[in-house]
């Protein structure tokens, strides 16, 4: 599991997909606000590595990704052809953004059908 909680960590990612999902988003956050990254008032990221990763807590959070995929507790759903995308808010202010490849869930059908149903289309 990798979690982006400043820009420079963003370089601990592979190049692909994700990491250029997540730089897009840094870039149109401080273009937005015009200010220097705070992941408390920006939002942070998570991006899971491991089947495992589901099950463990969410960087220093009580709770698991997959805990809040089953309870349907999150505030919103995407997904791309390589990746899911799950925002869960934090507290008024804070939201986290995890990162879910799809190859993580080959072996998880029933998972895979559920989000399916329940996501959106990310552009």
């Amino acid at each position: 599991m990798k979690i982006i909680r400043d820009i420079d960590s963003i370089a601990q990612l592979p190049e692909g997909q994700i990491r250029l999902h997540i730089q897009a988003e840094l870039n149109g956050l401080l273009a937005e606000f015009g200010q220097p990254y705070d992941p408390s008032f920006h939002g942070w990221f998570v991006v899971l590595e491991t089947v495992n990763d589901l099950y463990a807590p969410l960087a220093l959070l009580p709770y698991s990704l997959m805990s809040k995929l089953q309870q349907q507790a999150f505030d919103w759903l995407g997904k791309t052809n390589e990746h899911y995308e799950v925002l869960l808010m934090l507290n008024d202010n804070e939201s986290v953004m995890v990162y879910l490849p799809c190859s993580l869930l080959h072996d998880l059908p029933d998972l895979e059908s559920t989000l399916l149903v329940l996501a959106s289309a990310v552009a």
